[in-house]
């Protein structure tokens, strides 16, 4: 019975419709993907199937001729149809020949005429195109075959003759549609393009197989000491114009990219752009060690190069031809082409591992400025995308180079982003201190050189841009321009990257060198960063912006970062050293507020005293009690500050309360939290009698402290403390600041 029960219930949820829908759409699927494999394979193996496919009919043609032969024969041994048989070759091939002619004309005509506005070069390489002049002597040589088979003597010959002529036929059509396919090919500007990288790859391979087969008749100086290619720069300097090729083809790319610019097809522009990228990538490939490094006293010939140099020119010239058109989509392209470059001439052999990168810096330079001289022209775009490239072109620095030259490239992106901090620009901006904050990231990650002194460049910049950004108008309470680099809320920014770089040196399985190196690069990273952040932080303060949220947070985070780095198992006694007084001066930045009341009243709205109560406990866990404790008189002087204001006094009474909190969980000996107290209240201690009796009120009320529904984080370590010692606590630091 329950069998039965359950098949209906079976037949009441069966669906027919759905399923037919199921079934359709499977099919459908199937036959999607068996189309896409017919076009795949379409496009890989078609020549080869077309190539199979003719020798296969030629061959059964061979082949089905005997069977055939003697019937045709016979039929055209008639006079009067072997008569005939001559008058339709006659007519076929003079036909055949006329069409040929007409064809090929209308074809070259209209070939000639797409590509008369090239350089004059191309226009003759294109208008005389081997393929296409061949398939049109192809053409009329067997249409005249065919032609003169009217000719034949005798009917025996009659099934061979139409055997060819058939064929002669095929390949005429054939040849006739291969020539429309070539005609639309070479006027194709992508083709054009494809056909002159070949034509340089040629000639460039040529030059280096000639150059290493001379290598064995060039004699060298055995004494000279050097890793460069000698016989190969020997060779090369004989032929002084051997360039002059490739330097053509790079002008060539250049007014391909130009003119189509002109003319909005910024798809060819690319491809353009990309065909100047691979010919210098080529061409550098096949110098291999013949390039020269400079040199600080004195410079050779061969440490400049004509074919870089013009690569380059052709840029520049472009930039400022966008720039008189406003062509943004077309600078981008020019901006990117530059990035490519740097990225092609980090890879030249100077046969030294310590050289300078040269060619690289001279296009890192080009680009610099590139993109400053788009700045009076209000480009925002642009300048976003010049900045993301200048940021990728110091990586490459950082990661290639010897990182020299990465001081110059945050300085540009400083320089931009300060200028550019207005309400419309303002995302240039955003985008400058976005690859400040992966630069500042990479100097840790990447195996980069003097991280110490380009850490304090990427600082100081930054510090610049804040100060152009507190002196301006923009004023955005959830988002600031810095917020990349100061702000914690987002995974990209820099306290996010640099957080989970910590977890992964205190996570790593076992020691070994590249966390070592990270925990050593992070030490140089973080010393003397309190100077630029002390001076930032007073200029937030005197601005009264609401950036100082951020410089707290970040102040305490990386604080926080610094410990737990220097927690870690794998940190060795010197670096531990090293991040633990980096951290402690970098948390001491917080003991510089002004102590007028504006300013002391406008940093607490942004919880300091939190924040400082955070890293104090955040230090005693990893086991610093010393910092720990400098961290509590920076909180106790910080609350005292408030005493000099007698209308502050629950601001007192609830930072004060957080210090005896503090002094409890840490552990520290009452007798020196009492003096230390004390010595304050000697100090500038203003408050009134009666301040001092509601302080002293409130802060007797212990137990209504923890009963109460406040979230706050010195709240819920009250909680776990002992309330009776608590207490006591309390009611003897009320009587020290109410004495009667």
């Amino acid at each position: 019975m329950v069998k039965v029960k359950n098949y209906l219930e079976a037949i009441k949820t069966f669906n027919l419709s759905n399923t037919i829908d199921i079934v359709i759409a499977m099919l459908w699927l199937q036959w999607y993907k068996i189309k896409n494999q017919i076009l795949q394979l379409n496009q890989k193996y078609f020549t080869s199937f077309l190539t199979t496919f003719m020798i296969v009919l030629f061959i059964s043609t061979i082949l089905i001729i005997p069977y055939i032969e003697d019937p045709i024969n016979k039929y055209f041994s008639n006079s009067q149809h072997f008569s005939e048989l001559k008058s339709l070759f006659l007519g076929i091939g003079g036909a055949l020949i006329s069409a040929s002619a007409i064809a090929f004309s209308i074809v070259m005509f209209a070939m000639q005429v797409n590509v008369e506005k090239l350089p004059y070069g191309l226009f003759k390489k294109f208008s005389s195109d081997i393929k296409l002049l061949s398939a049109f002597f192809t053409t009329v040589i067997l249409s005249i075959t065919i032609a003169l088979f009217s000719l034949l003597p005798s009917c025996c010959w009659s099934t061979y003759v139409i055997a060819l002529a058939s064929w002669s036929l095929f390949l005429i059509l054939f040849l006739f549609l291969f020539a429309y396919r070539r005609a639309l090919k070479l006027i194709s500007p992508t083709y054009q393009l494809v056909l002159v990288i070949k034509d340089i790859k040629k000639y460039l391979t040529s030059w280096d197989k000639a150059a290493k087969r001379a290598s064995p008749l060039i004699k060298i100086d055995s004494g000279i000491m050097s890793k460069h290619d000698l016989p190969k720069i020997t060779y090369f300097n004989s032929y002084p114009n051997w360039t002059q090729p490739v330097k053509q083809r790079i002008t060539y790319c250049n007014t391909y990219a130009r003119r189509y610019a002109e003319q909005g097809d910024y798809e060819v522009v690319n491809i353009s752009l990309d065909a100047l990228v691979i010919i210098n990538a080529k061409y550098i490939k096949i110098k291999e060690k013949t390039f020269f490094a400079t040199n600080p006293f004195f410079n050779t010939a061969n440490t400049t190069d004509s074919v870089i140099n013009e690569t380059l020119e052709h840029l520049r010239q472009n930039i400022r031809f966008c720039i008189s058109r406003n062509d943004e989509l077309f600078l981008e392209l020019n901006f990117k082409t530059m990035y490519k470059l740097i990225e092609v001439y980090f890879q030249i052999d100077y046969s030294n591992d310590s050289s300078e990168k040269h060619h690289a810096n001279l296009a890192t330079n080009y680009l610099l400025n590139a993109v400053e001289d788009c700045l009076p022209h209000n480009l925002t775009d642009v300048l976003m995308e010049g900045n993301r490239l200048l940021g990728n072109a110091a990586l490459l620095e950082l990661e290639y180079g010897s990182g020299l030259y990465m001081s110059n490239i945050s300085k540009k992106i400083s320089f931009i982003s300060s200028v550019c901090m207005t309400q419309k620009m303002s995302p240039v901006s955003v985008t400058g201190v976005e690859q400040l904050a992966r630069i500042s990231l990479a100097l840790i990650a990447l195996e980069a050189n003097d991280v110490k002194h380009n850490a304090k460049e990427i600082r100081e910049n930054i510090s610049m841009i804040a100060k152009v950004y507190l002196a301006s108008n923009i004023n955005n309470m959830f988002d600031t321009p810095l917020s990349t680099y100061y702000g914690h809320n987002s995974e990209h920014c820099l306290l996010s990257n640099l957080t989970n770089l910590a977890n992964k040196i205190i996570q790593s399985p076992a020691d070994n060198p590249e966390i070592q190196t990270i925990i050593h690069k992070l030490s140089e990273w973080s010393d003397q960063m309190y100077i630029e952040e002390k001076e930032l932080l007073l200029e937030t303060i005197k601005y009264k912006s609401h950036f100082v949220s951020d410089m707290i947070n970040s102040i305490t985070h990386t604080t926080k970062i610094l410990f737990a780095v220097s927690f870690s198992q794998w940190c060795l006694p010197n670096e531990k050293e090293k991040l633990e007084r980096n951290a402690e001066w970098l948390i001491s930045v917080l003991d510089f507020i002004p102590s007028d009341e504006e300013s002391i009243l406008f940093v607490e709205n942004y919880s300091l005293s939190e924040n400082l109560l955070d890293a104090a406990i955040d230090a005693n866990y990893k086991g610093l009690d010393s910092i720990s404790m400098d961290i509590q008189k920076i909180l106790l002087s910080f609350a005292f500050k408030f005493a000099k204001y007698d209308n502050q006094w629950r601001n007192f009474e609830k930072i004060i309360s957080s210090c005896i909190v503090l002094h409890m969980h840490l552990g520290i000996d009452d007798s020196i939290f009492i003096t230390n107290i004390k010595k304050e209240l000697l100090k500038d201690f203003r408050l009134t009698d009666e301040s001092r009796k509601y302080i002293s009120t409130e802060l007797c009320k212990v137990d209504d402290k923890i009963r109460s529904y406040s979230h706050s984080h010195v709240i819920s370590i009250m909680k776990t403390l002992d309330r009776i010692k608590l207490k006591e606590n309390f009611e003897t630091v009320s009587r020290l600041i109410a004495p009667s």
